[in-house]
């Protein structure tokens, strides 16, 4: 009966001992999971400061954008105009030189300022080339822009996803500490009252031994 009653003490003690075991690993866990759910968080802190910062750079872009585009309407529209009017003194010019009245006093006006009107069409065009130029540079870093902002969009789905996983270890972790606790109890309970009964049955061998 002792013997058999010491086996099972000290099966109990081993449940008990693996018990308290499980919760230091489950403790740890919760623990290391906590550190990831927090080191995730602080990345993904870090993460929105970066991307605000480029939301902000991306809207003042999308606004030089469009004031690029005005321009370079407003640049093709003069050019456009200059065009028409030199357009038109060019027929002149042409009907002059066929009827041979170039050499004219008339001919010699309209030479200047056909002359003139070329010189300011010279201009208009490197403007609308130096707005068109500066349209395709804003346009170039506004793709960078928002290259960069999909990317920390990636970067930021991926900090999400691994904290939902470490959080869910860390939940999974914390249930099964708490099973366990109750477990442990309830096994120290069982190995209190087996270690009782085994000193009951060693006091009462001990007392028949000494009759």
């Amino acid at each position: 009966m002792i013997a058999d009653q010491q086996k099972e003490y000290e099966r109990q003690a081993k449940d008990v001992e693996k018990a308290e075991g499980k919760i230091v690993k489950l403790n740890e866990k919760i623990k290391d999971a906590n550190e990831s759910v927090g080191k995730a968080s602080s990345e993904m802190q870090e993460l929105s400061l970066k991307r605000n910062e480029l939301d902000q750079e991306i809207k003042v872009l999308h606004s030089t954008l469009e004031q690029d585009k005005k321009t370079q309407e407003q640049a093709q529209k003069e050019l456009d105009q200059q065009n028409a009017i030199i357009h038109d003194k060019e027929v002149i010019y042409n009907t002059m030189y066929n009827d041979g009245t170039l050499a004219s006093k008339e001919g010699k006006r309209v030479t200047k300022e056909l002359a003139k009107l070329r010189k300011t069409q010279a201009k208009l065009q490197k403007r609308l080339t130096a707005s068109s130029e500066k349209k395709t540079k804003t346009e170039n870093a506004l793709l960078k822009k928002e290259e960069a902002q999909i990317k920390l969009e990636g970067q930021n789905n991926t900090l999400s996803s691994r904290k939902a996983k470490h959080e869910s270890e860390g939940n999974e972790a914390k249930a099964e500490l708490d099973k366990t606790t109750g477990e442990l109890k309830e096994e120290k309970r069982e190995m209190e009252t087996s270690l009782k009964a085994l000193d009951d049955l060693k006091a009462a061998k001990s007392g028949v031994s000494g009759l």
